[in-house]
């Protein structure tokens, strides 16, 4: 059974649900914005802060059935979207794409937009996007024109399009940048300055990433099976935090070799195998902390550390200040 609502506002920045449902995001209003819905089919956490030319948006889900949402704008949307973890599918008109975790896209919807996403049940999806408002990508395209003319000449020309029709892979530098935007507001006074000047790192990487995939070799994952077989090491390696399986236990588990594997890691996720298990206890840290009540013990048993001063250092690492600090400042 799939159940389904509509997205029937102007703008894919002012978010609008049917009340049969009971999942109310309506009428955001300008400044920081942030819904959490506990609904009978599921939850949701949706949290869109506006700056001037631009609107970051997150959005986080836990469906208990399969939901479909349909929508439509009547002004043309030119954005960036990052899938951090779990799956949807997308359809744009006739073209449908599914984007799933460590995944992302740069794209263009005309005036005519007419599409819709779906989220299977029982499957946690997190997402950040950014809405790049038309005077600002003008202003973008002009003191950068090297970098954004091309796509610019299409969103112009009212074209909908993907920059990557199987999507763009999302790096550690990216994952990087994601963190620093999300917690922006620890620079203080200038922190839109400072998300602003993150945004535009996050399209460059993403057009370099582009241009690079058509002329890159792959020297140890140069089959799809063997690209498959990561993503599958990846799973199983962030399944279970507090007893991730060594090198040698996952490449068994597979079946490729340890080289294939830490090479594998290092060309698809440009990361290392435990570098991506960090990169992903921090994620759950930084949610836990600001989306639960739970102590600094408990989100560190739950994010895999025995020891609470163990997390608080590698936090402190990833994100410059404490967990109890970061808490009680977002």
């Amino acid at each position: 059974m799939e159940s389904g609502f509509k997205i029937n506002r102007n703008d894919l920045e002012q978010l609008g649900y049917e009340r049969k449902i009971l999942l109310n995001v309506n009428n955001l209003i300008d400044g920081m914005r942030q819904d959490k819905q506990k609904v009978k089919i599921g939850q949701t956490n949706y949290k869109q802060e506006y700056f001037p030319g631009f609107s970051i948006m997150e959005w986080d889900s836990l469906f208990h059935e399969d939901i479909k949402i349909n929508g439509y704008t009547t002004k043309p949307i030119f954005a960036i979207h990052f899938m951090m973890e779990g799956s949807t599918e997308y359809a744009i008109s006739n073209d449908k794409t599914i984007i799933s975790g460590e995944k992302n896209n740069l794209w263009s919807l005309n005036a005519g937009y007419i599409g819709y996403c779906k989220f299977k049940k029982n499957i946690y999806c997190s997402s950040l996007g950014v809405i790049i408002h038309d005077k600002f990508l003008y202003e973008l395209t002009n003191k950068y024109p090297d970098l954004l003319s091309e796509v610019y000449k299409k969103h112009l020309k009212g074209e909908t399009f993907y920059l990557s029709k199987d999507h763009l892979v999302t790096s550690s530098e990216m994952n990087q940048i994601i963190d620093q935007i999300r917690n922006a507001k620890l620079m203080g006074r200038v922190h839109k300055i400072y998300s602003e000047a993150k945004i535009i790192e996050l399209i460059a990487l993403q057009l370099q990433q582009h241009v690079c995939s058509s002329c890159q070799i792959k020297k140890h994952c140069n089959r799809q099976y063997d690209i498959d077989k990561i993503h599958e090491a990846k799973r199983i390696l962030l399944t279970d935090l507090d007893n991730p399986p060594s090198i040698q236990e996952l490449s068994r588990k597979v079946g490729i070799n340890e080289k294939k594997l830490k090479y594998g890691f290092k060309e698809i996720f440009n990361q290392t195998v435990y570098g991506s298990l960090f990169d992903h206890k921090m994620t759950l840290a930084r949610k836990l902390l600001l989306d639960t009540d739970k102590t600094i013990v408990e989100v560190a048993n739950e994010c895999g550390y025995d020891y609470a001063s163990h997390f608080t250092t590698a936090f402190k690492r990833k994100y410059g200040v404490s967990p109890k600090k970061y808490k009680n400042i977002c």
